[in-house]
């Protein structure tokens, strides 16, 4: 297909009067003072209008500004504002220690930038860590009394006022704890002597802090006696801190609707089974016998407010839970204590009769609560703590649709 140029083959137009009148004013042949231009407001000035009140200002040196003053330090302050503006939730509460990590991290990060960028400025030095320290003391009271308005708050309505607070008093310790940490850390690895921007360098301290972690180890190694002595130090670890926090998330997702169907035997079973999984995760935190017993306190107190007050209350729900607690003490076998305490309280229908559960499963509730418990088992073994928390909380699957069709 021929394609033509159209070029001359528009028709000329000529203008119309209208056009030719509006092009006429807009060319300067209306009217063209200040007030039709500016508004009547717009004033002409004179000499006898346009004077200056009082004396005239000293001359000042004038000041020549410095064009590396101009230049980028090399730091991203706004993500470090935004970083260190994050608080403590009852989402985040069981991992502090990666937030304490990442706080660490990138003040050692951007103090080593600021001491290489201006070595030979004690102005600029001054200036800019002067800035960092004051958003490090922020960050470190904005999680202490978040902390104590979360997992404080959980605690002291089960049981154990003021534990919290003194909990959340010690994370600026342990936050200048890290620190020290990750600045020993990074002069044994070489980290300050290599020619590494902000950001590398924060990535660096980061992974090291990560494995770590994932490890369950510390950043430096210490003897058991320098662990101690922190603990006396600050009055609490990051794993203390850690471990209230799981058992305040854990709380906080459970949902009292799944007990509107259990007769009174199952209820004290069920909720002994809750208890004794908290029981083996607050073992496997490593942390103190003296804490644990108070937060196991915290956690029963919360299962009879879970119950509406009939843990408490009631001695045919109180009894089997009782009993299975009493039997998980001297044994810690978890399916042992439920299942004595079944058969004393519940007899052979928690062994032999089936029920249907989601996706048309049909199985005892023995054998339901060993497949949730086998699941729970492999979770602590790996340190799954998304799946601890919801076999804890009742939001996982615990069983597979295809063990029983």
């Amino acid at each position: 297909m021929n394609i033509q140029s159209t070029n001359g083959l528009r028709p000329s137009q000529s203008a119309s009067p209208a056009r030719e009148t509006s092009k006429k004013k807009a060319s300067g042949t209306g009217d063209s003072s200040p007030a039709s231009l500016f508004g009547a407001r717009m004033m002409n000035g004179s000499e006898r209008d346009m004077y200056l009140k009082g004396e005239l200002p000293s001359p000042k040196p004038l000041q020549i500004t410095d064009p590396a003053v101009f230049e980028k330090d090399g730091i991203d302050w706004d993500s470090i504002e935004r970083c260190y503006a994050n608080p403590v939730t009852l989402q985040n509460a069981d991992r502090l220690e990666a937030s304490a990590d990442h706080i660490a991290s990138i003040y050692i990060a951007a103090k080593h930038t600021i001491q290489k960028k201006y070595d030979s400025q004690e102005d600029k030095l001054a200036e800019n860590m002067n800035r960092l320290d004051t958003l490090l003391a922020q960050a470190k009271a904005r999680m202490a009394s978040s902390y104590k308005n979360t997992v404080g708050r959980f605690l002291d309505s089960t049981g154990n006022k003021g534990l919290g607070e003194a909990m959340g008093d010690s994370l600026p310790s342990i936050i200048d704890q890290k620190i020290e940490d990750m600045e020993t850390y990074g002069q044994e690895k070489g980290f300050f002597d290599k020619d590494m921007d902000y950001s590398f360098l924060e990535l660096a301290l980061q992974v090291g802090a990560l494995n770590a972690r994932e490890k369950g180890e510390a950043l430096i190694s210490r003897k058991e006696e320098e662990n101690d002595t922190q603990r006396e130090q600050n009055g609490y670890t990051i794993k203390d801190l850690e471990a209230a926090g799981f058992m305040a998330k854990a709380a906080s997702k459970m949902n009292p609707n799944e007990l509107l169907l259990m007769d009174d035997g199952q209820l004290g079973i069920h909720l002994a089974i809750r208890y004794m999984k908290m029981a083996q995760v607050m073992n496997h935190s490593k942390i103190s016998e003296e804490l644990s017993a108070k937060l196991l306190g915290s956690f029963e107190t919360f299962l009879s407010q879970y119950s509406g007050g009939r843990l408490a209350g009631e001695k045919s729900i109180s009894a089997p839970f009782s009993c299975a607690i009493k039997q998980y003490q001297s044994t810690k076998d978890i399916q042992k204590a439920m299942a004595q305490s079944a058969a004393k309280y519940l007899g052979d229908s928690f062994f032999s009769d089936f029920l249907t559960y989601r996706n048309g499963n049909r199985m005892s509730m023995s054998t339901r609560y060993n497949l949730e418990l086998s699941q729970f088992a492999a979770a602590l073994q790996d340190n799954n703590t998304p799946e601890l928390l919801a076999s804890i909380a009742g939001t996982g699957t615990h069983f597979t649709a295809s063990c029983y069709a």
